[in-house]
């Protein structure tokens, strides 16, 4: 029987609805998107690591999302074997000091430091207006 994709960190339920999706044999856990931010996703994960399942992250769009993606995945114990990846592309001028950011044999070195261990240049930020509430 083929497997059924289910798109945890889309889905809609609670935590708890999500390990009922997760107990199903013919359920693989993927998670599309960082619908809720790492913190909800990683959830997400754990609950499928419970019952044996990898977790399949991937980031729509473009811009940085890729940077929040590889700090994801590196921390997930129960990351499949392969990842979507758009590429680097982006508008945002950054400078990356501690990875080239380059996919060698099928890997990329996380960037280390603070925030998602790039700095985006001064000048990119000041075109920009701040959003206020």
């Amino acid at each position: 029987m083929p497997h059924i994709i289910a798109s945890l960190s889309s889905f809609k339920g609670s935590i708890y609805s999500n390990r009922t999706l997760c107990k199903s044999k013919n359920c693989r856990a993927e998670a599309e998107g960082l619908t809720g931010g790492m913190v909800r996703l990683m959830k997400v994960a754990r609950v499928a690591q419970s019952f044996g399942k990898t977790c399949t992250p991937h980031v729509p769009g473009g811009g940085l999302g890729y940077l929040y993606m590889i700090h994801f995945v590196s921390a997930l114990p129960n990351a499949a074997a392969h990842h979507e990846f758009k590429g680097l592309r982006t508008h945002v001028k950054f400078e990356c000091k501690t990875s080239p950011l380059l996919v060698e044999n099928g890997k990329i070195k996380v960037p280390t430091g603070p925030g998602s261990g790039v700095d985006i240049d001064p000048d990119f930020i000041k075109k920009h207006k701040a959003v206020e509430g």
